[in-house]
């Protein structure tokens, strides 16, 4: 279960937030608008990711997400469970990235870094 855990408001009137979701292990920050949410509510899936880059496979069979300070970026390792949508989970989160390597197999650990993930 992925639960709202913060909210900053970016803009009230347009309804444009940052939110802060937890699924028990793993933190992601990300955009939403139109944000119509309140803390401790779950949340749908998947979360879009954006300018995903330096997709790599990964030879441990690791799950992990690292978001970087004062930015929406995230270093993101999980396990490609859907390659003709682009999903990955990671935790309990699901992923549908925007791009994905042509020569990447479904059931396999990758990681990669995504610019932006949106509610």
């Amino acid at each position: 279960m992925i639960q709202i855990t913060d909210i900053h408001w970016l803009n009230y009137e347009s309804k444009e937030a940052e939110v802060m979701l937890f699924d028990g292990k793993f933190y992601v920050k990300c955009l939403a608008y139109p944000f119509l949410h309140q803390n401790g509510e779950e949340v749908r899936q998947p979360l879009f990711v954006f300018n995903t880059s330096n997709i790599m496979i990964e030879f441990s069979k690791c799950e992990s997400i690292q978001y970087f300070e004062n930015s929406y970026r995230h270093l993101i390792k999980g396990l490609l469970i859907d390659k003709p949508n682009k999903i990955v989970k990671s935790g309990e989160f699901i992923f549908e990235l925007d791009y994905m390597l042509e020569y990447v197999e479904e059931n396999v650990y990758i990681s990669f870094i995504a610019s932006r993930i949106d509610l």
